[in-house]
């Protein structure tokens, strides 16, 4: 089903010149032995008055848009360098910086890890997790190497007894936000490192 858009006001109002040209030619060109009937002329008015209604109802809802859009990108420019702690499932790893994350994990697991793994789903390193939802990860695989420059995926799992991987977490990471701009799709922030951060992957501002 196509939805119901309201017509702009340039629209409309270019509606409403033409229907009272026409209206007023009808009066003018009627025959006088046989006016136009009452209700037929109600009939004529009563449209007139939709088109008037429409183009006040089109100048308002562009008003509302307006005022909101101009509200939304206030409060977003508000949060400009605060940090957020976003949810990921991957991580930029630059060969030098180790990089600082937080896993969460149900109440229940007693032990837990990160899985490290390259571009082609291999495991390249498991990185525990601290009591506290901590992980740092220094960039070394399992044989003493710096990981190279690279994107690398990450995933949360409770580490079962017997080593094998159970029941999956969320890892989250601390970015600051470097700028807000207003986009097609309303305010989006970019981090310090010039990359959108997803708000709906955004779990706290601290």
């Amino acid at each position: 089903m196509t939805p119901l858009t309201m017509p702009t006001p340039e629209a409309a109002l270019t509606g409403m010149d033409t229907f009272l040209r026409l209206l007023t030619a009808q009066l003018r060109n009627q025959d006088p032995l046989s006016p136009m009937e009452g209700t037929a002329f109600a009939q004529q008015l009563a449209t007139f008055s939709n088109v008037e209604q429409q183009i006040k109802t089109g100048q308002r809802l562009e008003e509302i848009a307006e005022s909101l859009s101009h509200t939304r990108f206030t409060d977003a420019a508000g949060l400009v360098g605060r940090e957020v702690s976003v949810a990921v499932t991957s991580a930029r790893f630059d060969g030098i910086t180790p990089m600082d994350m937080q896993a969460e994990l149900p109440k229940e697991i007693k032990a837990g890890v990160v899985v490290v793994r390259s571009s082609d789903g291999s495991a390249i390193a498991r990185i525990p997790v601290a009591s506290d939802g901590a992980i740092h990860w220094d960039g070394k695989l399992a044989d003493g190497t710096i990981a190279p420059v690279a994107t690398y995926s990450v995933e949360a799992r409770a580490l079962l007894e017997d080593g094998r991987l159970g029941a999956a977490g969320e890892v989250r990471m601390d970015r600051r936000i470097g700028s807000v701009e207003l986009s097609a799709n309303g305010s989006q922030f970019l981090g310090e490192d010039g990359l959108v951060i997803d708000l709906r992957q955004v779990r706290q501002i601290k």
